[in-house]
């Protein structure tokens, strides 16, 4: 009962329930992370993510978290829309990837936050396209996961073994690797449309964070997120 007290109070924190596609516009933007048009051989919808497209130094940590627990709960609510509520799997794209697109603490954030929030909702964990150190920096992250994460969890040099888990035949599967960035960018386009967000509300998202932080890379507030949820008569 404790367990769902805390959670239900870190869903009113987060304003998981108001989220859009506005309120994590800025990140989305960044095209590193998406939901496929694809399905994984248990029938569960995929998140993408492509390492190489993510930098710390730019997506918050805070921010970040945000941005994972919107897929995620995009994903499920489609799942469970379809009548077949589980789990989510999650593919990543290790290829191109270097140092800089690692970070202990935005790792750790998401790591406790699917163990804590989301116990029973994460499917396989798939990793490919592993470069010579990523090794190393699983040895960093595997003592925080849980026995059953870890379980799921299946890493590998290549994409050769990708088809183990998903059919690749499948046309959103097939091109992943090779044209991210207008996959992306459709699926944005499309969360969009079935939310009711228009560009402008997208701008006016990141200019909020960009007026707090004065910088050109800017993040999304929960000003911003405010300010949407009022629109569209959710506060």
């Amino acid at each position: 009962l404790r367990h769902l007290r805390d959670t239900l109070a870190w869903r009113q924190q987060l304003r998981v329930d108001d989220m859009t596609i506005a309120h994590v516009a800025a990140e989305a933007k960044r095209g590193y992370a998406y939901i496929l048009r694809a399905i994984d051989r248990s029938g569960r919808p995929i998140i993408f993510i492509r390492y190489r497209d993510f930098d710390p130094s730019v997506s918050g940590p805070e921010d970040t978290l945000r941005f994972t627990v919107y897929l995620l709960e995009i994903a499920l609510r489609e799942q469970a829309r379809q009548g077949a509520a589980g789990r989510v799997s999650m593919l990543m794209d290790a290829e191109g990837m270097s140092l800089r697109n690692f970070n202990e603490r935005v790792e750790k954030l998401i790591i406790d936050a699917i163990q804590q929030r989301y116990p029973e909702s994460i499917g396989d964990m798939i990793i490919v396209n592993t470069p010579w150190f990523f090794r190393t920096l699983y040895a960093i992250v595997r003592p925080w996961l849980q026995e059953s994460v870890k379980n799921r969890i299946y890493i590998y040099a290549s994409g050769v073994e990708l088809s183990r888990h998903i059919d690749v035949q499948q046309g959103a599967a097939s091109a992943t690797f090779d044209d991210s960035g207008s996959r992306s960018t459709r699926w944005i386009n499309e969360r969009m449309q079935a939310e009711n967000i228009t560009d402008g509300d997208m701008e006016r998202a990141c200019a909020a964070q960009a007026r707090v932080h004065d910088a050109p890379e800017a993040r999304c507030t929960a000003d911003a997120l405010a300010a949407v949820a009022v629109k569209h008569g959710k506060l």
